[in-house]
């Protein structure tokens, strides 16, 4: 879904910005969100991958603190849960 994910943006005139993945997840890392962001920045993206959840609790706060909605990818994480709440209920729009 990748390719799906960031085309939806990249198709409507927004330019991506990457940060790498945890080796232990294959998810974003969360450490690396929070230098990423910029003024220019308009969603954040996490990507749920094989049905384990982002660390959604960092990414949130990183994406209250500054003001920025965040689009959740839950194809891979359908039925997939993050702390005990369902993958995709966490950002304005999954």
């Amino acid at each position: 879904t990748f390719v799906s994910t960031i085309n939806a943006f990249v198709l409507r005139g927004a330019t991506p910005v990457f940060i790498d993945i945890r080796s232990d997840t294959l998810n974003m890392d969360e450490r690396l969100l929070e230098k990423a962001i910029t003024s220019k920045t308009k969603a954040i993206v996490p990507v749920h991958y094989a049905g384990v959840g982002c660390e959604m609790d960092a990414i949130m706060e990183i994406a209250t603190r500054h003001g920025i909605p965040v689009v959740e990818d839950n194809a891979h994480g359908l039925f997939g849960k993050y702390k005990g709440k369902w993958l995709g209920t966490f950002g304005q729009f999954a």
